[in-house]
């Protein structure tokens, strides 16, 4: 099913100033008060409605127009069931200009950080999917344990919001390190015992107290910093620094690596 582009919300988040566009609102959109900073406590609302059946449904409207920052806003969970359940109070015009009239007071230039605010406001729209479930799915409480019991079909968990597996960018330059890191420890000419490829995996876990996908992406330097020192520190990678060749790609080579292949 389409949704917002990261990007999008990237920018939707910048001139929300992080907090909520309802008129007079001042709720932090991802908290940032001492204790409580980080955690998601907005929502990402369509004004006229993603899919038939919707608020302000717009039949006219193309899945890209649905979707595109026009048509988003910031709002605080309290705010954003208010205007759903009173269209004609809050029409589409009335939502176009609280939006606007926020974002003139409240708007910014867009930061680094915010790509990482705006993704856990779309992991937070599609945390888990279950395709065609017979089974049952019961959730606890917050921070609770997660029950699953699943006879017949498959359940999806989408990864925690907050955490490298989260975003796929993360995950997929951490296990490229971990690649690279298994290619060049496995290489020594007179090497006698089976090399374990797994073992790069628990020692991430040893190291950062849990498995590389539920890290929290603030330590996200933390472990390529790590990989990238396990790497040079080979014997192969010893080698290879001292001829004045490059042992990996930094982060920003391998996403544009990855966008040429596209």
């Amino acid at each position: 099913m389409p949704k917002p582009s990261i990007r999008a919300i990237q920018r939707l988040y910048a001139m929300s100033g992080n907090r909520c566009a309802f008129s007079g609102c001042t709720a932090p959109i991802i908290e940032d008060s001492p204790g409580m900073a980080g955690i998601n406590m907005g929502e990402i609302c369509h004004i006229r409605a993603s899919k038939a059946g919707g608020e302000r449904y717009d039949p006219d409207q193309t899945d890209v127009e649905r979707h595109g920052y026009e048509n988003l806003i910031l709002l605080c969970r309290r705010h954003h069931k208010l205007i759903d359940s009173d269209t004609i109070e809050f029409s589409v015009a009335k939502l176009l200009a609280m939006k606007q009239e926020h974002e003139q007071l409240a708007g910014r230039p867009e930061r680094t950080a915010d790509r990482f605010s705006a993704k856990r406001l779309l992991d937070a729209m599609d945390r888990i999917t279950i395709p065609d479930n017979k089974g049952t799915v019961v959730i606890v409480g917050a921070g609770s344990n997660v029950s699953i019991r699943q006879p017949r079909s498959r359940v999806t968990m989408a990864p925690l919001a907050g955490t490298i597996g989260a975003d796929r960018d993360m995950v997929r330059y951490t296990k490229y390190l971990a690649k690279q890191y298994n290619e060049f420890a496995s290489w020594a000419p007179h090497r006698t015992e089976n090399f374990r490829p797994a073992v790069i995996y628990a020692n991430i876990a040893k190291e950062f107290g849990s498995k590389l996908e539920l890290i929290p992406e603030d330590r996200f330097d933390g472990v390529c910093a790590y990989l990238q020192q396990r790497i040079t520190r080979t014997r192969l990678g010893r080698m290879r620094n001292a001829e004045g060749h490059r042992c990996y790609a930094s982060f920003d080579e391998f996403l544009d690596k990855g966008k040429q292949h596209h």
